[in-house]
């Protein structure tokens, strides 16, 4: 926002959209009540229009014509509870170029809450971006009867051309639309759902308990599953919606948290797998390598150069270090230093104490005189 110029009766300001390649004029005016001293206002206008940035799009008094605004009809009251005034004294107006740019903007007056005249809030629809939210999958979806047949009308791989890692990819985004879809029309607002079919639930049980008949027995075991399904879809939407917050708002530095996060680890961690043939895997090693394999047999596999700088073995020394320390620790790699450690000191302390001496003495510099000189 850049204020182009200010006076007692108006304020005129810049405003760039930056991310619309967008540049905005608008004054605000206060003006005073008399003709005479208004003839100021109209003078700085003009003034403006012609020695300033407003010049490329004008709004001079001639070229403005008042916008289209709705809410309250009246804009300002006198404050007086005796004999109480409403006027619509104060207007919108926009210039040909804003009618042109943004042909769907408008102005509301709004409530004015402290002040005596009311707010004006213009809205420009055509600017309004729409914000995509990340797609998240819920885990109530999958209790849907209609998720198994949705899943497998989005998932063909068949008719999409390319490498097994893209088909996936682009199967995956396709499947997006559908789940999202289907949380949206049978889950979204599930509280208020739940709610509604609760009280759905016990008008019928009510008008079962006290007159009882055929249809209305049937109408409750339908409702009763659906209030099921809610129930439960609820209760996973809040369960995962409160992970979600632990993550960020969790007591992260108690021992409980440390003691949940051990907990969770341990129930998440990945204790056997079973092969095609259903074979026992138990180790970490097979673990991987099944992983591995199975996976690469879904995306396929690229052999990648090998780069010289990489060992294709494991070096010698390294293992025989790893060795040494497994079965004597870490301190048998200081035996033997103690001779180098009472070698070492004595002499860096005499070069300490008596090279910045000698150098003064002598008065000999490597720059100056000759090397030989300053060697000796």
């Amino acid at each position: 926002m850049t204020v182009y110029q200010a006076s007692a009766q108006a304020v005129t300001c810049g405003f760039a959209i930056l991310a619309e390649n967008i540049n905005l004029t608008i004054t605000f005016v206060y003006s005073h009540n008399q003709v005479e001293e208004r003839r100021t206002l109209w003078e700085e206008l003009a003034r403006l229009n012609a020695t300033s940035p407003v010049s490329r799009c004008p709004w001079a008094e001639a070229e403005v014509f008042e916008s289209q605004t709705k809410g309250l009809p009246y804009s300002w009251w006198n404050n007086q509870d005796d004999n109480p005034i409403s006027k619509r004294i104060d207007h919108l107006f926009v210039n040909q170029h804003w009618a042109t740019t943004f042909p769907d903007a408008y102005g509301e007056f709004l409530e004015p809450e402290q002040s005596d005249h009311s707010p004006c809030l213009v809205s420009m629809p055509s600017l309004r971006r729409r914000v995509i939210k990340p797609f998240k999958f819920f885990d109530h979806v999958v209790d849907h009867p209609q998720y198994l047949d949705s899943f497998r009308e989005a998932w063909d791989c068949l008719s999409i051309r390319g490498t097994s890692q893209f088909k996936l990819q682009r199967s995956l985004k396709l499947l997006k639309g559908v789940l999202r879809n289907l949380n949206r029309t049978h889950f979204s607002g599930i509280t208020m759902r739940v709610n509604e079919q609760t009280a759905t639930l016990s008008a019928l049980q009510r008008q079962l308990l006290t007159h009882p008949d055929t249809e209305t027995a049937r109408l409750e075991h339908e409702a009763r599953a659906k209030w099921h399904m809610l129930i439960k879809a609820e209760e996973k939407f809040y369960r995962q919606k409160s992970r979600v917050q632990w993550n960020h708002l969790g007591d992260r530095d108690t021992p409980f948290y440390f003691k949940t996060v051990i907990q969770r680890a341990a129930r998440n961690h990945i204790h056997f797998l079973r092969d095609a043939d259903e074979n026992y895997i138990g180790s970490i090693e097979e673990i991987k390598s099944h992983s591995a394999a199975y996976f690469e047999n879904i995306l396929g596999h690229t052999d990648m150069p090998v780069s010289p700088c990489s060992p294709l073995s494991p070096d010698p020394q390294l293992l025989q270090s790893k060795g040494i320390f497994r079965e004597e620790g870490v301190l048998s790699f200081w035996r033997g230093n103690q001779a180098n450690v009472i070698r070492y000191f004595p002499r860096q302390a005499s070069n300490f104490a008596f090279k910045g001496y000698f150098k003064t003495r002598l008065g000999c510099s490597k720059e100056k005189d000759d090397y030989l000189k300053w060697l000796a």
